[in-house]
C-alpha cells in the first residue's frame, strides 16, 4: 500500500470513528440536530476521500472522470451537513440564504450528470503524471473545461454569504459564547470553503480538495467538544444516570413552561371584560368613521380631504384593534418561549399598559409613568417579559381594590451601570410581615382564591434571562417591584 492511501484511509477512518460517535449522541438525544448534521458532514468527506483516490490512481481518461464525476455528489452531502450544522447550532441565518445554497447545490450535482464527463471538465483528453508523497499519481493532462463550472462555484459563493449572515446575527447576540461560535466557527468555515474554491481552480495538481473541508470538521468537531465538555455529558458514572438525569430536566422544563402558559391563560380570563371593552372603542370608531364616510358619499360632491381624514382615522383604529388581538394570540400560544432576542423594554411596558388601560380606568386608579428616554435594549422574550410586567400591575391593581378614592399606580424605568430597572410602585397597604419572606415561593398568596403561582412563575421567566425581580415594602407606602434585566451584550 502506497502512502497516499495509507493517509487517505487512515483520515477517513478517523473521521468515521468520530462521526459514528455523534452519531450515537443524537440517538440518545434527538434534540442534537448539529451532531447528525456533522456526521452527514464526515460521510461526504470520506466520499471525497474515495473519489480522490480514484482520480490519483486512475489509468485512463474515463477513469478520472468518473471521479471527478461522483465527488459532485459526495460534495452535495457534505455541503448539506455543513449548512445543516451552521443552521442547528448557530440557531441565526437567513433561511432564504439556505435554501438558495441547497437548490444551487442540487443544481450543481444535475449539471455534473448532464452537461459533461463532470461539473468541471466536459473531457478530459490525457492524462498526465506526476510525484506526490513519494508516489506518482494522475492529473489532468489534456482536456476540456466546462462552462458550467460557474455554477458551483455560485453555491460556494452563496454558502459563504449565508454562513456569513448567520455569524453575524449570532454575533449581534452579544453573549460570550457567541462570539466565541460566530469568530471561531463561522470564521474557519469561511476560510476553509475559500481556500477549497482555490483548490479546485488549480489544476496542475492531484484533485484534492477534502484537506479545507477536513479543517471544516476538525472546526465543528471542537466546537461539539467543548458544547460537551460545557454541558459535562461525560462525567456521569452510567448511561442511566445520564438519561434519568436529562429526561428529569427537560420535564422539570417543560412544566415550568406549562406554568407559565396556563398563568398567562388565566391572567387573559381575568382581562375578559377589560379586553373586550378594548376591542369595543376602536371598532365603535370604525363603524361610526365608516357611516360618516358613506354619508358624505351620498352627497353630489364630496368633500375627499375630509374622505381621507376619514379613511386615516379607520386605518389607525384597524391597527389599534388588530395590535390587541396580536398580543392577546401571542399570550395565548403555548410554544410562546422564544430565545432570548435584543428588545425595547420601555415599549413593552407601554404595550402592556395599553392592553391595561381599561382596567386601570375602570379601577379609577391614577397611573403615572416616567420612563427614561434612549434606554439600550435588553436580551428576553418580549412574551415573557409582557407577562411578568402584566402580572405586576395586576398585583398593585388587587392591591388597591376598594380604595376611595382610587389609589396610584407608579411605573418607572431607569438604567443602572449595566441593567435596565422597571419598578411598579402602588399605594396600596403594602406586603405584611407574614408575606415578606415567602414572597415568590410558590402557593403563597395575600388574595382571596389566589394561587399563589403568579410571583412565582414571575421570578423563574426573569431568572431565566439572568435578570432580578425583588420586592418590598415602599417607604412611602404601598409595596414596590423592582425588575431587572442586563443589556443586551451584559448577559455575563
Amino acid at each position: 500500500m502506497d502512502w497516499v492511501t495509507s493517509i487517505e484511509s487512515a483520515l477517513a477512518g478517523a473521521c468515521l470513528m468520530l462521526a459514528l460517535m455523534h452519531l450515537v449522541m443524537w440517538f440518545r438525544d434527538r434534540s442534537l440536530w448539529a451532531n447528525l448534521w456533522f456526521f452527514v458532514a464526515v460521510l461526504g468527506l470520506v466520499g471525497l476521500m474515495a473519489c480522490e483516490m480514484v482520480t490519483m490512481h486512475a489509468r485512463t481518461p474515463e477513469t478520472y472522470a468518473r471521479g471527478l464525476q461522483y465527488a459532485q455528489l459526495a460534495n452535495l452531502a457534505n455541503t448539506l451537513g455543513i449548512l445543516g450544522f451552521v443552521h442547528c447550532h448557530f440557531g441565526t441565518g437567513r433561511k432564504g440564504l439556505l435554501r438558495l445554497t441547497v437548490v444551487l447545490q442540487v443544481a450543481a450535482v444535475v449539471a455534473d450528470f448532464t452537461t459533461g464527463q463532470s461539473l468541471g471538465v466536459t473531457e478530459v483528453r490525457r492524462l498526465a503524471q506526476m510525484d506526490f508523497l513519494g508516489e506518482t499519481v494522475s492529473i489532468l493532462g489534456e482536456w476540456e473545461p466546462n462552462r458550467w463550472m460557474l455554477l458551483g462555484q455560485a453555491t460556494s459563493l452563496v454558502m459563504v454569504i449565508y454562513i456569513a449572515d448567520a455569524s453575524w446575527w449570532l454575533w449581534r447576540k452579544g453573549t460570550s459564547d457567541a462570539r466565541v461560535r460566530a469568530a471561531a466557527v463561522g470564521g474557519s468555515l469561511i476560510f476553509f470553503i475559500g481556500v477549497g474554491t482555490i483548490l479546485a481552480g488549480v489544476v496542475k495538481m492531484p484533485f484534492l480538495v477534502s484537506l479545507p473541508f477536513l479543517g471544516m470538521l476538525l472546526v465543528m468537531g471542537g466546537e461539539l467538544s467543548r458544547k460537551i465538555l460545557e454541558n459535562k455529558r461525560f462525567v456521569p458514572t452510567s448511561v442511566t444516570d445520564v438519561t434519568g438525569r436529562e429526561n428529569a430536566e427537560r420535564e422539570s422544563v417543560r412544566q415550568q413552561q406549562e406554568l407559565a402558559h396556563l398563568s398567562r391563560i388565566s391572567i387573559l380570563g381575568e382581562l375578559a371584560g377589560a379586553l373586550a371593552h378594548e376591542l369595543n372603542q376602536p371598532l365603535a370608531a370604525i363603524l361610526g368613521n365608516a357611516q360618516v364616510g358613506r354619508g358624505s358619499l351620498g352627497g353630489k360632491s364630496p368633500d375627499l380631504t375630509e374622505m381621507a381624514a376619514i379613511l386615516d382615522d379607520i386605518v389607525d383604529d384597524a391597527k389599534r384593534a388588530g395590535g390587541i388581538i396580536h398580543g392577546m394570540r401571542a399570550m395565548f400560544k403555548k410554544d410562546a418561549v422564544t430565545e432570548p432576542v435584543p428588545m425595547d423594554l420601555n415599549e413593552s411596558v407601554t404595550q402592556v399598559l395599553h392592553l391595561l388601560h381599561s382596567e386601570i380606568i375602570g379601577r379609577k386608579v391614577r397611573l403615572v409613568t416616567s420612563l427614561a428616554a434612549d434606554l439600550p435594549p435588553v436580551n428576553a422574550g418580549r412574551v415573557e417579559v409582557q407577562q411578568v410586567l402584566i402580572n405586576l400591575v395586576m398585583n398593585g391593581l388587587d392591591s388597591m381594590r376598594g380604595m376611595t378614592p382610587g389609589g396610584l399606580l407608579e411605573i418607572t424605568s431607569t438604567r443602572v451601570e449595566d441593567r435596565i430597572q422597571v419598578t411598579v410602585r402602588d399605594s396600596g397597604p403594602g406586603i405584611g410581615e407574614d408575606m415578606m419572606e415567602g414572597l415568590f415561593e410558590p402557593f403563597v398568596s395575600s388574595k382571596p382564591g389566589g394561587l399563589g403561582l403568579g410571583l412565582a412563575i414571575s421570578r423563574s421567566i426573569v431568572l431565566r434571562f439572568h435578570g432580578e425581580l425583588g420586592g418590598g415594602n415602599h417607604p412611602d407606602g404601598g409595596a414596590v417591584f423592582i425588575l431587572t434585566l442586563p443589556i443586551a451584550g451584559a448577559e455575563a
